[in-house]
């Protein structure tokens, strides 16, 4: 969490109600000329796209929600996709997959990218989010269900000390 702000539970976000995103004092919007249809300008989200790039990371969410592995999962890729509703929500979690060749969870920045850019082309969702452990920061006082605010970004795609991945990390 370089140059982040550790939220923890409950935590309030600055400048907003809290766990919400929004701000206290929204600016109002102008009226249009069709003020008598009742469309919302921004209906919430529908279907949602959750990414994990490790399998280990994320099958606790997909256990919890009831989620149900699609065997079809993302061309090419060796992206592994569960699906379900969940309180109205179309869920699909894609985790990245294991890498053929290194047999290591397919990590960083650039096959998350691959990962996220297939799974929006094939179901077109709402809203996406990145979830994960971010490389696990027990060590630094991070417990699970602790959300982090990113202030900064550092980026060491792929330079991880631990058999297997040293070699998926040279190609």
């Amino acid at each position: 969490c370089r140059g982040g702000q550790r939220q923890g539970r409950g935590a309030k976000p600055s400048g907003g109600r809290r766990g919400t995103g929004i701000s206290a004092n929204p600016r109002p919007r102008p009226r249009s000329d069709h003020s008598s249809l009742t469309r919302h300008p921004n209906p919430p989200p529908h279907q949602v796209l959750v990414i994990i790039a490790m399998e280990d990371e994320g099958m606790p969410i997909v256990e919890k929600l009831g989620l149900t592995r699609q065997e079809e999962g993302l061309p090419s890729l060796p992206a592994i996709v569960y699906a379900g509703d969940y309180k109205g929500l179309e869920l699909t979690v894609v985790f990245n997959g294991t890498h053929d060749v290194y047999g290591c969870a397919c990590v960083g920045t650039a096959a998350a990218a691959v990962t996220v850019y297939a799974a929006i082309q094939k179901y077109a969702p709402d809203l996406v989010l990145n979830a994960g452990t971010a490389g696990g920061f027990a060590k630094k006082g991070a417990a699970i269900g602790d959300a982090y605010v990113v202030t900064g970004f550092a980026n060491h795609d792929r330079r991880i000390p631990i058999p297997a991945f040293t070699e998926f990390a040279a190609g």
